[in-house]
């Protein structure tokens, strides 16, 4: 399956991208916080790669072994899912930092999915405990993602 040849050199190094763009958040975050010059062209730079690496990674060819029950193939849904809302939430989380307009818009379309399947996972955990760490790496990006989208449309809420 060869949908994105680009992107299958990138795979590789997906966890470095992340690593490094996470970083550069944390320094813009803290000139943001210090009232630095360059704060929103760190957080600009970091949360948009950082969102790249998160759609791609939502393409990655699954690695874990969801094993050979009816619910392999949702267990693989839930999974990208995590992923591409969580890349939908960040991109959210940025446009509230940088006062664009549309961040409502963003951080509802990004938090739905993820809460739903926080829900399925859930269930997918507890029906199929042993293939519970599959789910782990999505659930682990997408769940704060969630909580912090949710956080900021309840507190701002809509203007």
């Amino acid at each position: 399956m060869n949908q994105l040849p680009f992107a299958e050199k990138l795979f590789p190094f997906l966890n470095t991208l992340e690593k490094i763009f996470l970083t550069g958040f944390i320094i813009g975050a803290c000139f943001r916080i210090l009232h630095l010059n360059g704060a929103d062209e760190f957080l600009m730079i970091s949360m948009s790669g950082l969102a790249i690496v998160c759609f791609l990674t939502a393409y990655k060819p699954a690695t874990e072994d969801f094993g050979n029950h009816s619910k392999a193939l949702l267990m693989t849904i839930v999974n990208k899912m995590f992923y591409i809302s969580s890349a939908v939430c960040i991109l959210g989380l940025l446009f509230f930092l940088l006062h664009f307009k549309g961040y409502q818009q963003l951080l509802l379309i990004g938090s739905l999915p993820i809460g739903i399947c926080t829900i399925i996972g859930v269930y997918l955990i507890t029906q199929l405990s042993e293939s519970a760490g599959a789910l782990r790496p999505g659930l682990l990006r997408g769940l704060p993602l969630g909580i912090a989208s949710a956080f900021v449309l309840y507190y701002f809420g809509w203007s």
